[in-house]
């Protein structure tokens, strides 16, 4: 009874979210944060999504530091 349906579940572990679930997840940050501080939230997770592909970008090759030293100077 080893191919039992009963013992062979497949778990999904990543959970879909969809708009009704972004809609609530939204309303309690207004409710906890409230609206006027919303840019502000903003604007940090931005900077910090913009951060993390810098970084990830820099440990992808060896040639990623050359090109940051070359946008530097250009600037």
């Amino acid at each position: 009874m080893s191919g039992s349906p009963s013992l062979c579940m497949e778990v999904e572990v990543t959970p879909h979210l969809g708009v009704p679930e972004l809609l609530v997840i939204l309303v309690i940050i207004v409710l906890v944060f409230g609206v006027g501080k919303l840019p502000q939230i903003g604007k940090a997770v931005g900077q910090g999504i913009r951060e993390f592909r810098e970084g990830a970008q820099g440990l992808g090759g060896e040639g990623s530091p050359e090109a940051g030293s070359s946008k530097s100077a250009k600037a």
